[in-house]
């Protein structure tokens, strides 16, 4: 029985990235991150081709554009490079780095328990079994590799001008002016290879920042399949704290022979818009009313509007010139109806 536990391959499985972090509390993150993502440069301490045990995303670090190219390029050929003067700087230093759990949003990060425990976990031993010598070396390793600047042995990166050409040919951003800035992420990867543990650990820098003089694009694929019926315009949550949301309202015409239905969407933002004199034109040409429901099909609908409908002409004896019945945010439509 312990030869077939020893004879037990520990590893990850081929085709899954071992991210070796939790998701805080397992709840992920509300709504899409459309903010686009680059990676920057590639950094090792060994030219090792093996695939790393452990990946840990670090929590991203927010910069201004100016400190951004000032940390990564050179002036004024823009080559990648970082800044020896800046290289006891926290933003690059791995000690001051933090990375999420599923506990905790902001655990510190430590390379040296890093690589104890992807070997723990490869080989299915307790980190206490290290051998007194190996522990050593490792803690002495860590103790240079204080900062991503003090990276040598490896060094791979994009210069300013291809990262930005990049992310204009994928179309993530295009030029804009003076006002304008596209927020992008970029990812500046580190492998750390421990050679007599064979065991490697891939750290992954996340830098965000906004790019003067350009504009985010969000390219969403609107047009519906036949059987498809949400059929409401792509909402683009970058540099737009608000969201909009779009209406269906349902015009009748009354007169004496038919009543003739006509759709059309209307943003709310743009009724905060309208001027006092406006409101009161529309007012004054029609009437509004309210169906309120959690929910509704087809039938009651039509029910429903044949009774306004009914009541106005009754109530003033004339057909009025156009009836506006207004659907608010808690109408819903059941899946039998015939309403698109």
């Amino acid at each position: 029985m312990s030869d077939f536990l020893c004879n037990q391959n520990t590893t990850i499985p081929e085709g899954i990235i071992n991210n070796d972090q939790g998701i805080y509390q397992n709840l992920g993150q509300p709504g899409v991150n459309q903010i686009p993502v680059l990676d920057l440069a590639f950094l090792s301490n060994s030219c090792n081709n093996d695939d790393s045990d452990v990946v840990i995303n670090l929590n991203p670090i927010c910069l201004k554009w100016c400190d951004f190219t000032t940390l990564f390029f050179t002036a004024p050929s823009g080559a990648f490079w970082i800044n020896p003067s800046n290289g006891t700087s926290r933003l690059l230093v791995f000690q001051n780095q933090k990375y999420e759990t599923t506990q905790n949003k902001c655990v510190s990060f430590s390379l040296v328990e890093q690589i104890k425990k992807a070997w723990s976990k490869k080989n299915a031993k307790n980190i206490t079994t290290i051998p007194a010598n190996v522990n050593i070396l490792l803690n002495r390793a860590g103790f240079l590799t204080k900062s991503l600047a003090f990276i040598k042995e490896y060094v791979t990166g994009l210069s300013l001008d291809e990262a930005i050409s990049t992310l204009l040919s994928n179309r993530n951003i295009e030029p804009g002016n003076s006002d304008t800035s596209a927020t992008v992420s970029f990812v500046i990867s580190y492998k750390d290879y421990f050679k007599p543990l064979n065991t490697s650990v891939l750290v992954n820098f996340t830098y965000v920042t906004k790019i003067p003089c350009y504009k985010n694009i969000t390219d969403c694929f609107i047009d519906c399949s036949a059987y498809s019926k949400d059929c409401n315009d792509c909402r683009n949550y970058i540099n737009d704290e608000s969201v909009t949301t779009s209406y269906s309202k349902y015009k009748i015409s009354n007169d004496e022979s038919s009543i003739n239905f006509s759709t059309y969407k209307k943003s709310t933002v743009d009724f905060d818009d309208m001027d006092d004199e406006t409101l009161a034109s529309n007012n004054s040409s029609s009437q509004s009313k309210t169906i309120n429901a959690e929910t509704i099909d087809s039938s009651d609908v039509m029910d429903e509007l044949s009774k306004i409908i009914k009541s106005e002409m009754h109530t003033n004896n004339i057909s009025k010139p156009n009836t506006v019945i207004n659907f608010d945010e808690s109408t819903k439509v059941s899946s039998n109806s015939s309403w698109n």
